[in-house]
């Protein structure tokens, strides 16, 4: 995997949601629990090894509620179709708006996570 951040989680009980920033040559992801607790953090190319490492990781967490992918028409698409393909609820999530990019920061992993916590709070749904 190309890099990871974060704990090891021990209990494959756990509902995850991942929230993914996407970009042309990797992609951030972010996992958060149903209770909004941020589990992880990973970087994988924005290749078709990319997103099975990507779906390794994100099972390795618990069960996967749903990715919440930004740019699912552009950057996004490959990994989006490769997880729909799979089975999983994919959730197109539009950018942060301006007023919380400039209080959070712009970082990819802000990002991701702040995808995860759209598809959380039902902002971002099918």
């Amino acid at each position: 995997m190309t890099g990871v951040v974060g704990h090891e989680s021990s209990n494959r009980d756990v509902q995850v949601i991942i929230g993914v920033d996407t970009h042309q040559d990797q992609h951030v992801a972010v996992a958060i629990d149903r209770q909004g607790v941020r589990l992880e953090e990973c970087h994988v190319p924005a290749t078709t090894y990319g997103h099975a490492e990507l779906e390794w990781w994100a099972h390795s967490l618990g069960k996967i509620q749903a990715f919440g992918i930004e740019g699912t028409g552009s950057y996004g698409s490959g990994v989006a179709r490769f997880l729909t393909e799979r089975g999983y609820t994919v959730i197109e999530v539009n950018r942060p708006d301006r007023s919380v990019r400039r209080r959070k920061g712009k970082s990819d992993a802000t990002d991701a996570e702040m995808a995860a916590r759209a598809v959380l709070a039902g902002v971002a749904v099918n």
